[in-house]
């Protein structure tokens, strides 16, 4: 494995190559699924998902993150949610009058839960920064690395952001450059322990949108290589039963029938029985949700410590 180099370690040692796909098989699910062209996104055939076994961190090879007309053309074919967990968990942290900054905001929602903040949101996508606008939620384009150091918030977030980023040490350190002594950094990503992370094409958790996977480890790897401290954490639970039980019943009939585990399988016969799973996944009784497994995304509360 001399090859690669983990980038949130920097280190060759304990890395493991769990799975690999063509990119054409790739680029076929984004053309069906988002009709966008990704022929210029890939530099090799083929992607590699690599596990670094020590700190439970995986990220894809090439670590090449999308382009500004992927993204666009993303915004586009997308729909932000008014409501996410993860906004609730961290607007308990946010007092009133707190200097917030929301790095990647979208569309700016999250200002809605914090209206008694001084809100800033950090957005590259015109298109989104155009919707922030139009609804009044002050906005910039500015990089992080480019902010006055001198200006510095009570509270930095970063919701769904970090895995898009192919120097997550850097990114995560200039967060912490522009936060208070004190001052509070909110991480959300999506946890590649959940049970979503074992569903077959789900593709928005492959290159060029996704570039790495966090795991619990990872998160305290970064957080202790950055001196942070840990304040408070949460994971998602499932909420759609179904989903659950289909996952379920596609994992036991490939372990029956001996397939290889991989993370593309698009073809009419998988399309299939995958309806079916999904159809008989309806008839299960739902369970309490506290017995319901880990969904997409665990978020994080730093301390910056002095």
């Amino acid at each position: 494995m001399s090859q690669f180099k983990c980038p949130l370690s920097g280190e060759e040692k304990e890395l493991e190559v769990v799975y690999r796909f063509k990119a054409k098989d790739l680029a076929k699910l984004y053309k069906k699924k988002r009709n966008l062209d990704l022929s210029n996104e890939f530099t090799k055939d083929e992607i590699l998902l690599v596990k670094n076994k020590k700190i439970g961190f995986y990220f894809f090879y090439p670590f090449i993150s999308g382009s500004s007309d992927f993204y666009e053309g993303l915004t586009v074919t997308s729909k932000y949610s008014v409501e996410k967990n993860e906004y609730d968990f961290a607007s308990k942290y946010i007092k009133e009058g707190d200097k917030v900054l929301d790095i990647g905001c979208g569309w700016g929602f999250f200002s809605s839960y914090v209206p008694k903040a001084d809100y800033l949101g950090i957005e590259f996508s015109q298109e989104s920064k155009q919707k922030c606008e139009e609804r009044n939620i002050k906005v910039t384009s500015t990089l992080i690395e480019d902010m006055p150091k001198d200006n510095k918030f009570d509270v930095v977030v970063a919701f769904q952001v970090v895995e898009h980023i192919e120097n997550p040490i850097n990114f995560v350190s200039s967060m912490r450059d522009i936060t208070k002594d004190n001052g509070l950094m909110i991480i959300s990503v999506p946890n590649v322990d959940s049970f979503n992370s074992l569903q077959e094409n789900n593709y928005l958790n492959y290159p060029p949108h996704h570039i790495s996977w966090w795991s619990k480890d990872s998160i305290l790897y970064l957080a202790n290589k950055l001196n942070l401290e840990i304040v408070d954490f949460e994971f998602d639970k499932l909420e759609s039963t179904s989903l659950c039980y289909s996952i379920s019943l596609k994992q036991r009939f490939n372990q029956i029938f001996h397939r290889e585990k991989t993370l593309i399988r698009d073809n009419s016969f998988d399309r299939f029985i995958n309806t079916v799973f999904a159809g008989v996944a309806k008839l299960f009784p739902k369970p309490d949700s506290r017995l319901m497994p880990n969904g997409h995304s665990m978020t994080f509360i730093f301390r910056k410590k002095i």
